[in-house]
């Protein structure tokens, strides 16, 4: 809801501050999924390592990004972030689930999720 909310304010407004606002919610949006894929089954110390180097690899990133306004890389660190989501996620399907029948429906929806998140980007 917060995308969709920043994304119809930048929208509307066309200002710089909102367009910021637009592509920080992507990156949180994205960081949040990222934190729940790497850290799915992992011991404590693991779950806090990942989430530390996701939270502040991404923190370190919208601050340089509003800073410059590097348009480029934001879109790489998007693609990045939405490809490593996908993978990771195939990973856990193919790994957690038995029936061969329900890992080809999650397959498939997690295809179709991932290449829908990826081209409401623009």
């Amino acid at each position: 809801m917060a995308v969709g909310t920043a994304s119809s304010i930048y929208h509307t407004t066309l200002k710089y501050h909102t367009a910021m606002l637009d592509e920080m919610s992507m990156h949180v949006a994205t960081g949040s999924v990222l934190i729940q894929v790497f850290t799915f089954n992992e011991s404590m110390e693991i779950r806090k390592r990942n989430t530390a180097i996701i939270v502040g690899s991404l923190t370190a990133f919208v601050i340089y990004h509003c800073v410059t306004d590097e348009f480029v890389l934001h879109i790489v660190v998007f693609f990045i972030c939405t490809v490593s989501v996908a993978i990771k996620t195939s990973r856990i399907i193919q790994e957690q689930v038995k029936d061969e029948q329900h890992k080809k429906k999650l397959n498939g929806l997690a295809r179709f999720a991932s290449s829908e998140y990826g081209l409401d980007f623009e």
